[in-house]
């Protein structure tokens, strides 16, 4: 079979061809491409792997080729084949137990609070200004380019005027500053005389 087993037309490229210890054996047909003359040529070769059907792994032994010329080794390819699970499951395993530490210490570091999470929000919120500031300035200067940006006046803030109340008998000094801006209450004619008047009699 090493040698002449070559699949049906239109069948798959392997066969199972019985069964070890709970492992499915098969046979396989390759094809493997060289060239020869400035021309692509093809031969094939077949080769034996052992399968385990509950997990799907493939073991194979010396690249699945067998040893034709020791007749103990090919009578033993498929029982070396399968004797490398051990090696297998301790290699792989190891690699497990590695992964559920580095798993374990991730779990650890995750559930951790971030100690500088107050700072990046800050930073976050002071980024979002400056990009705004700068998108601002951008537009700015492109409207500036195309003449569409005007200079806006300064606007002075409107400044309310100060209300002076003053009650009877109280007498208000007023800066010179103050007077072209207080209105001064102007007494009649008629009666302005009478008090000058009344200040003569006194």
């Amino acid at each position: 079979m090493y040698k002449d087993w070559q699949p049906e037309l239109g069948k798959a490229d392997e066969k199972q061809i019985g069964t070890l210890y709970g492992f499915d054996l098969f046979i396989r047909r390759q094809q493997e491409a060289w060239e020869e003359n400035g021309n692509t040529r093809y031969r094939y070769n077949n080769n034996f792997y052992a399968d385990s059907p509950e997990s799907g792994i493939k073991y194979i032994y010396n690249k699945g080729a067998v040893n034709i010329d020791n007749p103990k080794l090919s009578a033993r390819h498929f029982l070396n084949a399968i004797d490398r699970v051990d090696h297998l499951k301790e290699k792989y395993g190891k690699e497990v137990e590695e992964i559920d530490r580095e798993i374990t210490l991730l779990v650890q570091i995750s559930a951790k609070p971030f100690e500088k999470e107050e700072e990046l929000a800050t930073l976050k919120i002071e980024l979002s200004r400056l990009e705004r500031e700068i998108a601002l300035k951008i537009q700015e200067n492109q409207m500036k380019q195309n003449g569409l940006f005007q200079e806006q006046p300064e606007v002075l803030p409107a400044v309310e005027p100060k209300v002076m109340q003053l009650h009877p008998g109280e007498i208000k000094v007023l800066h010179h500053s103050e007077l072209s801006k207080t209105k001064v209450p102007v007494m009649p004619l008629e009666q302005n005389k009478r008090s000058r008047g009344y200040k003569q009699h006194l």
